[in-house]
């Protein structure tokens, strides 16, 4: 309907993996669009038939464009559109950076910060950003290209969340980020390990306590006294809702 129609559309290059991700930021807000690949200088069908369905209206934080191209120039005959391109990976995403911070008026108070060559421990990032619309910078082995840094100046004092472990973004990399804001480290080992360490602490010492008294219960013949009452309560016909509620009161201790 007209009303469901994006105002933009996000055309991204499939061949680098590195495109699709960065262009996320802009999936968030102010601009809201959706992302369609290309393949190279052509459009693929599906992508064909999924741009005449939407049918965008046209962004006005984007310059009025209808197709933003991330990273390819395959052409869009009929839409109005805006290019965001680079020479190198990092600078295809200071580029998305600085259209996102133009469309909002100012930089992300947070940047996103992942490796250029492990996937793995960057596309996370993806659904970050575009829920959220922190941009993605890259960082190598070795350092911070300078496109990055040169982004990182733009958002002062910046929460910085680096993505992956040590083997992926070194510490050395870690520390050079330092003078740009906060730098937190988020990897998903270390957030499961230290979210079920969390839950295990609060609820282990409760979880043997109930055991232990259900045992009690069960070595006393209290569990056979109380089964035995409330059968002898609720009678013969009833001892489906007799068992029931037995079950109910020993749940409480164990559970």
């Amino acid at each position: 309907t007209p009303e469901s129609r994006p105002a933009a559309v996000i055309l991204a290059e499939v061949r680098d993996w590195r495109t699709g991700i960065v262009a996320s930021a802009l999936v968030g807000r102010p601009i809201r669009a959706p992302i369609l690949f290309a393949d190279g200088d052509t459009i693929p069908d599906a992508t064909k038939a999924a741009l005449d369905a939407l049918q965008p209206t046209g962004s006005k934080e984007a310059g009025g464009a209808q197709v933003i191209r991330v990273g390819t120039k395959a052409p869009v005959e009929g839409y109005k559109t805006t290019d965001v391109s680079g020479a190198s990976p990092a600078a295809l995403a200071a580029a998305v950076d600085r259209l996102r911070a133009a469309a909002a008026g100012q930089p992300s108070t947070a940047v996103l910060i992942a490796s250029s060559e492990h996937p793995e421990y960057a596309m996370p990032a993806a659904g970050w950003a575009a829920k959220a619309g922190d941009p993605l910078l890259w960082v190598g082995p070795t350092g911070i290209p300078p496109e990055t840094e040169t982004a990182l100046k733009t958002h002062k004092n910046a929460k910085i969340y680096v993505l992956g472990p040590e083997s992926a973004v070194p510490e050395t990399v870690l520390t050079a980020l330092e003078k740009f804001g906060t730098v937190q480290r988020s990897d998903a080992v270390s957030t499961i390990e230290s979210g079920m360490g969390g839950i295990l602490g609060h609820v282990a010492i409760i979880i043997g306590l109930g055991t232990m008294l259900g045992a009690i219960l069960e070595v006393s013949g209290g569990a056979e006294v109380l089964a035995s009452r409330l059968l002898n309560l609720f009678g013969e016909k009833r001892a489906p809702l007799a068992m029931g509620l037995t079950g109910l009161v020993f749940g409480i201790p164990v559970f």
